[in-house]
């Protein structure tokens, strides 16, 4: 009776130990996300305000305790990190943690990174922003309120309830205490945080715009070329646009082919941007990228004579040096991993089949001529250097040459129909 009663005692010990232990481990790892810490991951010119006033300089590695508030300098960073969720702040920030679940943007520009770690409600004056789990969201507070989704969808909530839904590559400005009805194409600020948390994205966006420059800057024989070669139909622009403007959608919805007409997708691009839609953001939307892009161009050398796109060279591109960024996913790979799938290295953003309705949105709906400027400092740190990775063709396309041409469709119209003389 005694060995009986010593091994049972011993059997209960050893399954409370069992449970006290398991207890354990899912109360640090499964526990509330409420109750999880928030740490600085990085810091910069960054102040770190207790609620009773007290402040000290914000260091990397440091606990945020509830109720603290971060505050970045002019020249400042800060990167908040909850069990996998990184929050980015911009200069002149004023960001308040409230919980684990909870934080609250006062004044500045913010990047919240829950493709890897759990959401987050954000509070913006008498707004609230929901990013779920698996998205990538931005919002930025000043005189208006303006929130746009890198990847999947994110709800913005009113004053009154009023509930919008934000989809991917989609934004959403918000003056007063309505919401809008509609949401605009995504434009990228292509700074630190959009390049850490969507970075094929940003390196898209920061190739189209060294392209477009290339155009501007090039003579009118380059945009004479491309326009030569177009057999659709063109968008009546204002005598001020620049060449980019008239003949870039023309090679984007070349290089888009598989999603409706190459007319269809010329007028698409020509609306998202006069939407105020980034390149990067236009190409998404038609699922290809700028290695699509220059795939295009290195046909036009073949049907040009001497190699040549008006004045400039398009065999530079295929000795293109290569480093730094990671290149940007080929359109022969098919439709851009959305932000639920298992594709990697990619922008990780769900890309609707076209945009959210509107044709203007605050800081940059409505203009017919949109030239997105990206922020130099901050992103080259993260992305690495653009011109390294695309190559410099007079400062046109900086995009990673594939290693084998990118299959082309059978010509129907557009710009490879009209080089190849099909109709």
């Amino acid at each position: 009776m005694v060995r009986n009663g010593r091994a049972i005692a011993l059997g209960v010990a050893v399954v409370l130990v069992a449970a006290v232990d398991t207890g354990l481990v899912l109360t640090h790892g499964d526990g509330p996300v409420g109750k999880a810490t928030t740490t600085l991951a990085a810091a910069h010119d960054a102040t770190l305000v207790a609620p009773d006033g007290a402040s000290s300089p914000a260091r990397a590695g440091e606990r945020v305790p509830v109720g603290d508030v971060v505050r970045t300098g002019r020249s400042g960073s800060a990167q908040l990190a909850t069990r996998g969720r990184a929050v980015y702040l911009g200069a002149s920030a004023v960001l308040a943690v409230i919980d684990g679940d909870h934080q609250q943007l006062r004044t500045g520009r913010v990047v919240i990174d829950a493709l890897h770690g759990p959401g987050l409600q954000l509070a913006l004056a008498g707004d609230q922003v929901v990013v779920p789990a698996a998205s990538a969201t931005e919002a930025q507070r000043s005189v208006s309120v303006r929130v746009g989704s890198l990847s999947g969808p994110a709800q913005a909530i009113g004053a009154s309830a009023q509930r919008l839904t934000i989809r991917g590559l989609a934004q959403a400005v918000i003056d007063g205490d309505a919401l809008p009805s509609t949401t605009t194409p995504l434009h990228l600020n292509d700074d630190a945080g959009e390049a850490a948390a969507v970075p094929a994205l940003v390196n898209d966006d920061l190739a189209l715009n060294e392209l477009a420059d290339g155009i501007n800057s090039s003579g009118r024989s380059t945009a004479g070329a491309i326009e030569t070669a177009w057999t659709g139909s063109t968008s009546r622009l204002p005598r001020s646009s620049a060449s980019s403007e008239r003949v870039l959608p023309m090679v984007i919805a070349d290089a888009a082919h598989g999603d409706g007409s190459a007319q269809s997708r010329y007028d698409r691009i020509v609306r998202w941007r006069r939407a105020g839609g980034s390149w990067g953001v236009v190409a998404a939307l038609l699922n290809t990228d700028a290695g699509a892009v220059e795939a295009v161009f290195d046909t036009l050398q073949h049907h040009q004579p001497g190699g040549q796109i008006g004045t400039v060279s398009v065999k530079a591109l295929a000795n293109a040096p290569v480093s730094g960024v990671r290149p940007a996913h080929k359109a022969s790979s098919g439709s851009r991993t959305g932000s639920g799938s298992t594709g990697t290295g990619g922008s990780g953003t769900s890309h609707p089949s076209s945009p959210p309705a509107g044709s203007g949105g605050g800081h940059h709906g409505g203009s017919p001529t949109p030239s997105p400027t990206p922020t130099p400092d901050p992103v080259k740190s993260v992305v690495g250097s653009v011109t390294g990775v695309l190559g410099t063709v007079v400062g046109l396309l900086p995009v990673k040459v594939p290693t084998k041409p990118l299959p082309l469709p059978t010509p129907t119209g557009g710009l490879l129909g009209g080089l190849l003389g099909e109709r």
